[in-house]
């Protein structure tokens, strides 16, 4: 082996160390870049140089391995980074498997960043607010689109339920009948519009048979909306409703005057308990008014859900994953994203399903750059450049004493 191959081997050493020293310079710098994934670099030995036909060295010489290192490629370190919670609404982390799928220009990118935003024209973005983040629907991809002035259409009561004891002994003064009053029962009418009602419960006397109340509703214009004989309940004498009289139907009217039918139901009301007072009130009732969305969120499977000021809860559309057989074949792109070259294996899906993982709201998956690791890597490529600049220093050495011997110096 000659001087001069060792001076060649010794410089691939210097090079191939520098580029080491480059990787793990991007890997710290991007420590506290979202969803970042660090590289390693992988090396590979050089055959010997190949002698020339004058060669005269021994056949057991140039046989000899040792032509230096070459950088042959990158590897990507897939391994999950840390997941810490922001609170962010449309911040998501993945827990597992998959990569979340972005619009980009006509094509889709791949990301493990989830800093998503929402940008003026209400399209669930990325951080840099120009790709759009894809949601899975029917097997195709579709944008995520959040609409600040949302609303949540009313809906009309149509049952309040009851509780509690309509007391026989409670009357308005003496010789008359018992006598019940509600003055606030809230209802929705048909175009969502709260409206008050009174309800007043009048014992009927009846000296035999079940016990008997007529009941009386009013809107708060005084107008009665029950009348006839549909307006009774009656109670067995053990106080238990009567089949048949445990409930009223009603007709609520909007201010334009569409009605909606209300059942008024009786059936948890009990009327004994001559020496209590009355303890009737309102246990359960449906119906709401127009609302607003009031905030929204993903779920553990990815899903969107509206929330609004009327207290309804709206599913939105789930996050689209993708997962590759092979990730090392991705190639990285502008923002630490990763594109996918045409032959790649795809499996887009949807989290919590089919091997992909589930998602963590409101969080985000740091960087998984492990210093210690990257600072043991640094000084050991340190040494080597050292060794390798050492080598070269020789080397040279050796070569100025041949020139020197020739030359006539020394």
């Amino acid at each position: 082996m000659t001087a001069l191959t060792s001076a060649y081997i010794s410089l691939t050493g210097l090079l191939s160390f520098s580029r080491a020293l480059d990787i793990i310079g991007d890997n710290v710098a991007n420590l506290n870049t979202v969803g970042f994934k660090a590289t390693d670099l992988l090396f590979e030995s050089l055959p010997p140089p190949q002698g020339s036909q004058n060669d005269s060295r021994p056949a057991a010489e140039s046989d000899m391995p040792g032509g230096g290192a070459v950088v042959v490629g990158t590897q990507r370190r897939f391994t999950p980074g840390e997941l810490r919670q922001t609170g962010n609404a449309t911040h998501a982390a993945i827990n597992g498997d998959g990569f979340f799928v972005l619009h980009d220009s006509g094509r889709s990118v791949y990301t493990r960043n989830g800093q998503f935003q929402v940008d003026k024209d209400g399209y669930l973005v990325d951080a840099s607010g120009q790709r759009r983040v894809q949601a899975l629907s029917g097997g195709n991809l579709q944008d995520i689109v959040i609409d600040s002035n949302q609303t949540n259409p009313p809906a009309a009561t149509t049952k309040v339920e009851f509780g509690g004891i309509l007391s026989l002994g409670q009357a308005t003064s003496e010789g008359q009948p018992a006598k019940v009053t509600l003055d606030s029962v809230k209802v929705f009418d048909a175009a969502g519009v709260q409206q008050t009602l009174k309800i007043e419960f009048t014992r009927v006397s009846v000296s035999t048979g079940p016990i008997t109340w007529s009941v009386s509703v009013k809107d708060v214009s005084g107008i009665e909306l029950v009348a006839g004989t549909s307006n009774e309940i009656r109670f067995e004498g053990t106080g238990n409703p009567a089949t048949g009289f445990s409930s009223l139907k009603v007709k609520v009217k909007t201010a334009g005057g569409v009605e909606s039918e209300l059942t008024l139901d009786f059936k948890e009301v009990d009327s004994l308990s001559a020496g209590s007072s009355s303890t009737v009130a309102i246990s359960k009732t449906d119906g709401y008014g127009l609302g607003r969305l009031a905030s929204y969120g993903f779920d553990d499977k990815g899903k969107l859900t509206l929330e609004f000021s009327n207290g309804q809860k709206q599913d939105g559309p789930r996050l689209a994953l993708a997962t590759f057989a092979d990730p090392q074949l991705l190639k990285t792109s502008d923002g630490g994203l990763f594109v996918a070259p045409p032959s790649t294996e795809l499996r887009l899906g949807m989290a919590d399903e089919n091997g992909f993982g589930t998602i963590r709201p409101r969080s985000l998956e740091l960087a998984n750059v492990e210093l210690a690791r990257e600072f043991a890597d640094i000084l050991i490529l340190q040494r080597g450049f050292q060794a390798s600049s050492q080598v070269l220093n020789v080397t040279s050495q050796m070569i100025e004493d041949i020139y020197n011997s020739v030359s006539g110096r020394g």
